[in-house]
């Protein structure tokens, strides 16, 4: 009776080179991993990953687009905030301003009340065209252009 030995024969001193050979591989590999922070340089090298990894990509891309869009509606709506409260702070400077002294019998302030009234309709003007990160923010659904300027005559 003989002892038989691994069963693979006369491939042994083929095994042994070749194994080492592939540790060796693998072990360049985990390096290049390890030190890149990559599981792979290229999508084909993801295996069965590569889908999970593509839908995690564009899903960061949309949250990062949602990121963008949520930093410019808040700066629009900040400045559209301050406008409308400086809208009312004129508008309750002039009725306690100029309009107020208008039903006065002093004729002789008339002109200076007008040009009051100038100066408060031209700013009210300015803040109705204030422009935010994407357009004007009084604009409507059009908010590439200003909103019509008003002629004031004196």
């Amino acid at each position: 009776m003989s002892i038989s030995g691994t069963g693979l024969g006369g491939s042994w001193s083929g095994w042994v080179p070749q194994t080492l050979a592939k540790i060796h591989d693998d072990l360049n590999a985990k390096s290049v991993q390890l030190a890149t922070g990559k599981i792979a340089t290229t999508n084909s090298g993801l295996g069965g990953n590569v889908y999970q990894t593509l839908d995690l990509q564009s899903r960061l891309s949309a949250c990062d687009m949602f990121s963008e869009s949520i930093v410019s509606v808040g700066i629009d709506l900040t400045t559209s905030i301050n406008a409308v409260s400086a809208l009312s702070d004129a508008a309750n400077a002039t009725k306690t301003g100029p309009l107020a002294a208008i039903n006065s019998s002093d004729a002789a302030g008339r002109s200076s009340r007008q040009a009051q009234l100038k100066s408060l309709l031209t700013s009210l003007l300015g803040y109705v065209n204030t422009r935010g990160v994407n357009g004007y923010i009084f604009g409507g659904a059009n908010t590439s252009p200003p909103l019509r300027k008003m002629l004031i005559h004196s």
